[in-house]
């Protein structure tokens, strides 16, 4: 145990912050792999988060903040730095109304919503007040700071369409408002940095009817539940390239199905790799390089991972296409 975990949890774990040393992050991340975290770290408030900032910067220590952990690969190594979470004070949901749209020059309602608010919720509230705009965000995984950072999107449709601005803290503890033309949005991904951290945002929808939002999100759950593969994933592996389904260049490989130990490429949505129990992260991190592999050979296309892979001080080039390595915490 070095030096600093023996530190953070007398200096941290209080009314504001807990601390959890050695977590394991399989815990923590929807593909259920993972080893552990040098202290997993929650954050309750503004206050709290910033103590834990303070605390990285005053002892040098490295620090990356976990969402609902929907979009991520994390090694058998885990993470040996503060892995960060954003608490209860950071999930919820205001209304600002109509008035606070006007001000900004548009028409609609305005939702203030908290960085650690799942999408899901996010959806349910709009919905329960008769708001129309989101409703292609129902099904995504993943909390609303994380889904701002990749531009989480459905449909045609993604959350830069909808953001008004956003509120973050920055890594010395300052708090910030960006707006899209300072995160400079893009197909799952914007410009903001690493170690900004998204505290809440507004959201500009519109008034609608509540049984054609309804019916919406009816079509949307329908599709979802025909195409997509239940058990645990990080979601899609892979961004589209322009003008192509990664999936379809997958499938067309021949790959679906293929498995090495406990993860498979779907079958129902080769985009998808599946834990079907006890899956390593090297047996996924090779599937996502075979994948890669074939698909270029087939069709010259390099596809571009979508989801983040972490993995500090495993050597991925040994890892590349070798017999299965890393442990499941």
């Amino acid at each position: 145990m070095g030096n600093w975990q023996r530190l953070v949890s007398s200096t941290l774990n209080n009314g504001i912050v807990t601390v959890s040393l050695n977590e394991p992050l399989s815990k923590h991340t929807t593909f259920r792999i993972g080893g552990p975290a040098g202290a997993l770290v929650t954050a309750k408030t503004i206050a709290g988060l910033k103590a834990a900032l303070d605390f990285a910067r005053q002892n040098e220590v490295r620090w990356k903040v976990f969402g609902a952990g929907s979009n991520l690969l994390v090694s058998g190594q885990g993470y040996p730095g503060m892995v960060i979470k954003l608490g209860a004070g950071f999930s919820g949901i205001e209304t600002e109304g109509s008035q606070g749209a006007r001000e900004r020059g548009s028409e609609g309602v305005v939702l203030k919503v908290g960085a650690g608010t799942t999408l899901s919720h996010l959806v349910e509230y709009a919905t329960a007040k008769s708001l129309t705009g989101a409703e292609f965000l129902w099904g995504i995984p993943g909390t609303f700071g994380g889904s701002l950072r990749n531009n989480a999107g459905a449909y045609g449709h993604d959350l830069a369409e909808l953001l008004l601005d956003l509120e973050a803290m920055t890594a010395d503890g300052r708090e910030v408002t960006l707006t899209p033309k300072d995160l400079k949005f893009a197909y799952r991904a914007s410009s903001l940095a690493q170690d900004v951290i998204v505290l809440s945002g507004r959201l500009k929808l519109k008034t609608g009817e509540k049984a054609e939002i309804q019916a919406q999100i009816e079509e949307h759950k329908h599709h979802r539940a025909e195409t997509q593969p239940r058990g645990p994933s990080a979601g899609s592996v892979f961004r589209n390239p322009q003008g192509e389904s990664a999936g379809k260049l997958i499938e067309v490989a021949g790959l679906k199905g293929k498995h090495l130990g406990d993860a498979v490429i779907s079958e129902r949505h080769a985009n998808f790799i599946i834990n079907k129990g006890m899956a390593l992260f090297g047996d996924v991190y090779q599937l996502i390089e075979l994948i890669k592999l074939k698909v270029e050979e087939k069709s010259g296309i390099v596809l571009e991972e979508e989801i983040e892979i972490v993995a500090d001080g495993v050597p991925l080039s040994a890892t590349r296409l070798q017999p299965a390595a890393g442990a499941r915490q």
